[in-house]
């Protein structure tokens, strides 16, 4: 909700067309959550920055968060590049091209 209403001013997250929370992972005491976040456009410059920006605002998405949900215990967040579509598309993409019989490209792993 924040990072929609734009409350979180760091510039760095600025460079992200599309910043989305794919998933929250929380431990049973609530100590702790892990926030994957997956960001497009994808280049490294761009992750690394938005990364950034979302550690600098990370006191203040806890403050947020212990308010907007009345928790005695606010969770430790912590954020984490989600980086499953990405690996997704790669998988597709070779799938498609066995299934349309596209020779592998040679990405030298193989032994001779």
């Amino acid at each position: 909700m924040m990072l929609q209403r734009g409350d979180l001013k760091d510039p760095r997250l600025q460079k992200a067309s599309m910043l989305t929370l794919t998933e929250v992972r929380v431990t049973k005491d609530l100590s702790l959550a892990k926030a994957l976040v997956s960001i497009y456009p994808e280049e490294k410059v761009v992750v690394d920055a938005v990364m950034a920006g979302l550690a600098s605002g990370k006191k203040e998405i806890q403050r947020a968060i212990g308010q907007e949900l009345s928790l005695r215990i606010v969770p430790n967040v912590e954020f984490l590049y989600d980086d499953s579509a990405i690996n997704g598309a790669r998988i597709e993409k070779v799938l498609r091209e066995i299934r349309d019989g596209i020779p592998a490209a040679d990405d030298g792993d193989q032994k001779p």
